[in-house]
């Protein structure tokens, strides 16, 4: 797994109660989660398969490498083929651009999480650009800095929690629509009452993954280890759904 934010947080340590750990010693390999400057953070669903998207990424790579050298490469070979000696020459040295466009497209691609995030289907990853709502951008944002603070502890609670992450994540980006359709309905005697079911069920999920938030924020800020295991059992203890 590897940073998630932004900004990363102090990341734990269990050099014991007070201490406060130092710089991180370097990215972490299999990244689960991950952040940069620009555009922000994403999450990939734990145990999501990210070949597909890989090979959809590099495909995408290499076709656009040779678009890129298409044309200078069709100029060369009509230039090589007239400044031929001979008609043998000629289809030799106009072949020599087409085969440098192949070879340009064969090279290895290499493929960072952040460009397979963004190609992979909403399914696999949530990331910050699918929360189009201010206030549910910032509520994931924050819970997933808090994660990050504590990715560092017990694997096996630490994984719970990460699921348990991911799907009040999911949770917010996809209770999007809802809101917006309640902001934008007026509050009309026929719609009422769907409206206000509606209002509670968002009201309740709210609440819930709230709870979660404030359990992982507490976790995140507990420095000792002792109670900070108690801590990790009980965000992985909740549902926030």
């Amino acid at each position: 797994m590897a940073r998630i934010g932004p900004p990363p947080g102090r990341r734990r340590s269990r050099a014991g109660p007070g201490v406060r750990p130092g710089p991180p010693d370097g990215p972490l390999s299999a990244p689960v989660t991950s952040s940069t400057p620009v555009p922000g953070w994403w999450m990939w669903r734990p145990g999501a398969d990210r070949a597909p998207t890989a090979r959809v990424v590099r495909g995408r790579v290499r076709r656009a490498r040779a678009r890129a050298l298409l044309v200078p490469a069709a100029l060369s070979a009509v230039a090589l083929a007239v400044l031929g000696p001979s008609p043998w020459w000629s289809v030799g040295l106009a072949c020599a651009p087409v085969l440098v466009v192949g070879l340009a497209a064969a090279l290895p691609v290499r493929v960072d999480d952040r460009r397979l995030a963004w190609a992979a289907p909403a399914t696999d990853v949530v990331h910050v650009l699918q929360f189009t709502d201010p206030e549910q951008r910032r509520r994931a944002t924050r819970m997933c800095g808090h994660f990050d603070t504590v990715r560092d502890l017990d694997a096996r609670w630490v994984a719970r929690v990460e699921h348990q992450l991911w799907r009040a994540l999911v949770a917010l980006r996809d209770s999007q629509a809802a809101r917006e359709s309640l902001r934008r309905v007026a509050n009309r005697p026929g719609l009422a009452g769907e409206l206000a079911e509606e209002t509670r069920e968002l009201g309740g999920l709210d609440r819930r993954v709230d709870r979660f938030a404030d359990a992982l924020r507490v976790l995140s800020e507990e420095l000792d280890p002792d109670l900070s295991d108690s801590a990790l059992r009980r965000v992985a203890s909740l549902d926030p759904l």
